[in-house]
């Protein structure tokens, strides 16, 4: 993990709010920002993170998971986003996910994947099973709080310690 917590300081600590139902307003408006700056691209959009489970604390950060035909953006694509405002993370580990955000603190994260992508099939399953249990919704909720609590200051950290409940959940099998 780097340590992004000492270049952004205290404006990027881990800060939970309630639900607000503007994230789904709020999502769309960003989509239609998207579409307008990245007119040529093939994608498909979807709202993941806390911002996209109705009635669950949250980060106020929406996340938009974009599926992406021809992987990775090209550096036209990727100035055409800087100029509507989001800051790319160009030394990201990871090479089949191009990160940006938007905002300090944060209010926006787009995740650019390829088609097909487990890594984004994964936020939408956990996504669409926290929707689903409310008792499994609960418990990451508090996980969440305990967390925020114990890593204000440290973003990565945070959400490093809410892997191993984000993949128990991912490899229950569903009821026959």
């Amino acid at each position: 993990m780097s340590d992004n917590k000492n270049f952004f300081g205290s404006i990027d600590n881990v800060v939970l709010k309630a639900y607000n139902p503007h994230y789904v307003t709020a999502f769309a408006l960003e989509v239609d920002l998207l579409r307008s700056t990245l007119p040529n691209l093939q994608v498909k959009y979807h709202h993941i993170g806390s911002t996209a489970i109705p009635a669950i604390i949250s980060k106020p950060i929406i996340d938009i998971a974009i599926e992406l035909t021809n992987f990775p953006l090209n550096e036209e694509e990727i100035e055409a986003l800087s100029t509507a405002g989001y800051t790319y993370w160009a030394n990201n580990p990871e090479s089949d996910h191009q990160f940006f955000f938007k905002n300090l603190p944060r209010t926006h994260h787009l995740h650019f994947y390829p088609t097909n992508s487990v890594k984004l099939s994964n936020q939408i399953a956990f996504r669409d099973k926290l929707n689903q249990d409310a008792t499994l919704r609960d418990a990451y909720e508090k996980l969440k709080i305990e967390l925020a609590a114990k890593y204000t200051s440290d973003r990565e950290r945070y959400t490093f310690e809410k892997s191993t409940f984000i993949n128990k959940v991912l490899n229950q099998k569903r009821p026959a």
